[in-house]
């Protein structure tokens, strides 16, 4: 069952709290990826609030793509040793 871009949202802010979830469409432009448009984007604080957002994603089959802070002191390469992937978005 597919959910809509309001619920998820407002389904996040219930779990994460308001201020820690982006769901205005000028601010989501700012994530765009491969010129797709998220729903929402989060901001968590916690180890918890990381959890219960990739659980919804995860009941929802929604596409997660991991940001840091998007400060730029985050834009850098991956680690050599890291392994990359790139998210898929449902069709």
């Amino acid at each position: 069952m597919s959910i809509s871009q309001t619920s998820i949202a407002q389904r996040l802010e219930k779990l994460l709290g308001a201020g820690q979830v982006i769901s205005g469409a000028a601010e989501l432009a700012a994530y765009e990826v491969d010129g797709l448009t998220p729903a929402a984007a989060v901001r968590p604080t916690t180890a918890e609030q990381v959890a219960a957002a990739i659980r919804l994603a995860a009941a929802e089959k929604l596409a997660v793509i991991a940001s840091c802070s998007r400060e730029a002191s985050c834009e850098s390469a991956p680690h050599r040793n890291a392994t990359t992937s790139r998210s898929i978005f449902p069709e």
